[in-house]
């Protein structure tokens, strides 16, 4: 066999092998993107019902009237017994991505952003909550696919 044959089977089975490795670290990736969504969607619903405890003890949500982190609920929803803790984005902990908060008290949003949907990249964030269709809440963000 001559130096160049030999040459190009290693260059082609160096790139199979790096496309293997390059494309396994893409699926683990996104593994992790998948189960960080699947845990902030843990964390909306745990917020959710906490909430809706919240407005049925009190007559209305805890009124921000300002978009805030949801950690700025911390006194209402800990120390009032809803909540053992306030949950925080697995990744965006104490960053602008961090869970977000609104209401002025008789409907609430909550934005979060998430790295995939249905396979799919999801460009920003989403947003639900009670009453936040029309509001312009975040720039008229979607709503979340859950």
């Amino acid at each position: 066999m001559r130096i160049g044959q030999l040459l190009t089977r290693a260059a082609v089975g160096m790139a199979v092998v790096g496309a293997s490795f390059f494309g396994t670290l893409f699926i683990l990736n996104n593994f992790d993107s998948r189960d960080r969504d699947l845990l902030r969607i843990e964390h909306v619903k745990l917020l959710k019902a906490a909430l809706e405890q919240y407005r049925r003890t009190r007559g209305a949500y805890p009124a921000t009237f300002f978009d805030n982190p949801v950690t700025d609920l911390r006194s209402e929803l800990v120390d009032g017994g809803y909540l053992s803790a306030i949950p925080l984005d697995p990744l965006w902990a104490g960053t602008a991505k961090q869970y977000r908060y609104v209401s002025a008290g008789q409907t609430y949003g909550l934005l979060l952003h998430l790295e995939t949907a249905h396979g799919k990249s999801l460009p920003g964030a989403c947003l639900t909550g009670v009453g936040t269709k029309g509001t312009g809440w975040w720039g008229g963000r979607p709503d979340c696919p859950f």
